[in-house]
């Protein structure tokens, strides 16, 4: 039910087909290219299977928390 088991092999074959692209174009290719989107879709994929994908984007519950706390402050913690 975790999150780093099923990123974490996201992250190997977005490394794997880094090296594969590597290997039939002959050219270097940024391992970025398919890490990256492998890995958001996997996050994006789970959370959504989860029901957690709005805790995904709106982050910890302890800053929504903090928030009610301390309304005075602004997300760059400015002063209001």
């Amino acid at each position: 039910s975790g999150y780093f088991s099923p990123i974490i092999m996201a992250y190997a074959i977005g490394l794997m087909l880094a090296t594969i692209a590597v290997y039939l174009m002959k050219r270097g290719q940024p391992a970025l290219l398919y890490i990256v989107p492998l890995t958001l879709c996997t996050m994006v994929l789970k959370g959504s299977i989860n029901n957690e994908l709005r805790d995904l984007w709106k982050g910890p519950g302890i800053l929504v928390i903090s928030e009610e706390v301390m309304p005075e402050l602004d997300i760059d913690h400015n002063f209001a």
